[in-house]
Formats: C-alpha cells, sequence, structure tokens
C-alpha cells in the first residue's frame, strides 16, 4: 500500500471525494478572565474534521484560503490547531479516505494534534463500496494504516453507509474485514460501527438499516461486542434536541434484540445547525446565531443526561459550495464565518466567530471533567464532578417548574458567551445560561 500526505494528496482527491454520496472559559475572547486547565481526553468534547475539507472544488478551497490570507491546506490546519485551542475541546474525528488503495493521511497535523494532547478517532472511510475482490488488499492496507498510528486508540468503521452506499449485507462484509484488521494490530483498540445518517425531518431510515447491520454482524460473529461504539448523527434544525432520548433509546433496543453487551457506547461524532437561510432543505427558516448556539447548549446537555460519551460539533468552520450546492445546509454549520456567505454583504470578515463558538468554549470551561450528568427537569440539567467541585446547572425556560431546590438565594449567573455575575435571582428563558451557588 502506498500512502500519501495530506498537504499535496487530498486536495488531489477532492475530486474524486465530490463523487461521495451527498449528507456530514478557555477563549481568548468575551468572559475569558482566565483559561481553567483540562486533563485531554477527560471530556466528551470534540470536532468533527478540523483542518480538512470534503465535496468542496478545488477552486472554492482556495477561495476560503485566500479570505484569510493563506495559502496552503498546512497554514489552515494551523490556523484551525489555533481555534481547537480557543474551545478547549479534548478529542477530534480524523476521516482516513481510502482511494485507488491509497489511504490520504495527515502526518504533520496528526502530530501536531498529539503534541497538543488532543486524542484522535480515526474513520476509515473508502471512497467508493470495497468489491469482493479487493477485500484481501483492504484488509492488509487496513493494518498498515493502524500499525502506523498506534496513539490512535478508536477505529471506526466506515461512515453513513445508510445514505445509500452499501446494502447492509455488504456493510456487513467490510466491517468485519475492518475489525479484524483493527484488533490483529490493535487488540487495545476500541471498535465504533460506521455513522448513522438520523434523517434531518425525522423518520427511522437508519435505525432500519442498522437493524438489519447488526443482526447481520451478530449472525456471522456470535459476539456480544463485536463493536464498542455507537455514532450517531444529529442535524437538522433548531429544537432537535427533543429527539436526542428517542433516538438513544431506540439504538439501545437494537443492541438488546441482537444481544449486545448492554454498555455499547453512544458517541456523537457529527452533530449541527445552521445560522442564516440556506437554499438547502428548501423549508428550513432563517435562524440566528443565538438560536444555534442555544441549540449547541441543549443538544450537548441532553446527550450526556442521556449517557452519551462523546459528543463533536461537525467542521466548525464554514464550508463553501458544499457538494456544489450555493448556500446549502453545510455551508452555513460552522461555527466560525468564512466570509464567504450571506455575512459578506454585511461586511463580516472571515474568521469571525459565531456566538455558537463561544457558547462552547463556555460549556467546555464551565463543565470540563464532569462525571455526572442528570436531567432533573425540562430544561434543568446539574453537572457533578469528581474532584470536589460544586455542581454547576445549566438551565432555560422550558417548564413550569421550580428551580433545583439545592440552589441559593445568592447565585452565580455566567451566560453562553462566558460573562458572569453574580445574583439574588433569575428568570429564566430560551437560552441556556450556567448557574452555580454562589
Amino acid at each position: 500500500m502506498k500512502m500519501k500526505p495530506a498537504a499535496s494528496a487530498y486536495l488531489a482527491c477532492l475530486a474524486a471525494v465530490l463523487l461521495l454520496t451527498a449528507p456530514l472559559v478557555a477563549c481568548a475572547e468575551p468572559g475569558n478572565d482566565e483559561a481553567d486547565d483540562h486533563a485531554a481526553g477527560s471530556a466528551p468534547y470534540g470536532l468533527y474534521a478540523p483542518g480538512t475539507f470534503e465535496q468542496t472544488s478545488f477552486e472554492n478551497v482556495d477561495l476560503i484560503y485566500a479570505q484569510l490570507g493563506l495559502e496552503s491546506l498546512e497554514q489552515f490546519q494551523d490556523y484551525t490547531l489555533g481555534l481547537i485551542d480557543d474551545l478547549g475541546i479534548s478529542w477530534v474525528r480524523i476521516d482516513f479516505y481510502y482511494i485507488d488503495s491509497e489511504f490520504i493521511e495527515y502526518p504533520d497535523y496528526m502530530q501536531k494534534l498529539h503534541d497538543r494532547g488532543i486524542s484522535v478517532a480515526g474513520c476509515i472511510r473508502p471512497a467508493f463500496p470495497v468489491a469482493t475482490a479487493e477485500m484481501a488488499e483492504f484488509e492488509a492496507d487496513v493494518r498498515q494504516l493502524v500499525a502506523e498510528h498506534d496513539d490512535v486508540e478508536v477505529w471506526q468503521m466506515d461512515n453513513e453507509p445508510d445514505l445509500y452506499k452499501y446494502p447492509p449485507a455488504e456493510y456487513v462484509e467490510v466491517f468485519i474485514a475492518m475489525e479484524h484488521a483493527v484488533r490483529d494490530v490493535c487488540p487495545g483498540c476500541r471498535i465504533a460501527l460506521a455513522g448513522a445518517a438520523v434523517p434531518f425531518n425525522g423518520g427511522t431510515r437508519d435505525r432500519e438499516y442498522f437493524s438489519q447491520v447488526m443482526s447481520g454482524i451478530a449472525a456471522r460473529t456470535g459476539e456480544s461486542r463485536p463493536f464498542d461504539i455507537v455514532d450517531l448523527h444529529l442535524y437538522g434544525r433548531a429544537g432537535n434536541y427533543v429527539t436526542i432520548p428517542g433516538l438513544m433509546d431506540d439504538y439501545r433496543r437494537l443492541f438488546d434484540a441482537n444481544g449486545f453487551d448492554g454498555d455499547i457506547s453512544i458517541w456523537f461524532t457529527e452533530c449541527a445547525t445552521y445560522t442564516g437561510a440556506p437554499s438547502q432543505p428548501p423549508d428550513y427558516p432563517p435562524q440566528t446565531e443565538e438560536e444555534q448556539a442555544a441549540e449547541l447548549l441543549k443538544r450537548f446537555a441532553t446527550a450526556a443526561a442521556e449517557g452519551a460519551e462523546r459528543i463533536s460539533w461537525n467542521r466548525f468552520y464554514e464550508n463553501h459550495q458544499y457538494g456544489e450546492s450555493a448556500n446549502g445546509y453545510f455551508d452555513n454549520t460552522g461555527l466560525v464565518y468564512n466570509g464567504l456567505g450571506a455575512e459578506a454583504a454585511s461586511g463580516t470578515p472571515a474568521g469571525t466567530k459565531k456566538k455558537a463558538f463561544f457558547a462552547y468554549a463556555t460549556l467546555v470551561r464551565k463543565t470540563d471533567g464532569y462525571s455526572l450528568v442528570t436531567r432533573l427537569a425540562p430544561g434543568q440539567f446539574r453537572y457533578e464532578f469528581p474532584d470536589g467541585r460544586e455542581p454547576v446547572y445549566l438551565l432555560w425556560a422550558e417548564a413550569d417548574a421550580p428551580l433545583p431546590p439545592e440552589l441559593g438565594e445568592r447565585l452565580s449567573i455566567t451566560d453562553f458567551m462566558g460573562q458572569s455575575r453574580e445574583t439574588d435571582g433569575i428568570e429564566l428563558d430560551s437560552m441556556p445560561i450556567f448557574v452555580e451557588n454562589a
């Protein structure tokens, strides 16, 4: 197997990637009085594919660089490392595309992430379905990839096959080949099933697909734990956080139905909603920066309270004409403007952080290292910590419920932008706030 470094080969493969089925305080800004230390890997907060592009043409990638005054993928990756530092997140998912019997790799970027203590979950991602005749070569190439990245402890077996990439039975064959290759080289590595493309507007297509996948894997392996992690991808509009409990319950029922270990973890490696007025889907209403920020906090809290182990936002820097769609959904889900979208008309420059960026940084700063998240009532979540810290509450107005009784009269309030104050009383609205006893 030949390996290609990312800086040149990844861009050379962009045209091929375009053929894929279409759909994926520690900040030095407001409220950052001091940065709290955090142990890498101690919290679930992450990012999907920072510093990479897919389904974006050469010309549009160059436009993104130019808006920032950059000239190369390497410079863009260094820029995103600074944003990662600002957020304080502890892990990322990186996709290793497999095209023409070669994996596309990022050796320099991977080393820089490692040096920062950022752990990587690697997604083994064939750009096109692997034919049966090519399976032995593919399995050997996976072994070599895993051996060369011995600091990666989680390997995911492809991405969103339920979006018409494979029939379930064919994905089972590919999964088994990858799973065998990874476990042969790294017995201690954790295996993640391919990410599930949860429909934007409801429906259970993903669960119908993965029900067949899980039953096929169970029949082939006879194991109670052929994989360690199931990955769910949640997009759509603001308000979709309310679907998370039912979604996770559905997948846990699939585990039980196939005799799998009840301790299989659930991750969300792709999660996002948009700002502005995207052209696709056509029925989606405009959303404000505040609505995006509120939805980020609500999704992360709800997933954590339901037992999700890790959660990440999808590509925090905005795409441009993703999948050759002008002003589409994925051009608007980033946490940082690229200066090429509707914001350009108002003079908002590239690199401007949206309010959701600060909300995420504040969430990490206030709750990093938590050991338990409990949903006390609609719109009320308590974060508890193993190091003796007092609990932190994330609260918003959702139902006519009294405040948690353990909150006293004098409270410390931190808003989603990271600004803190003390008060003798609070009045909740739709925007979550962090609350502690003063």
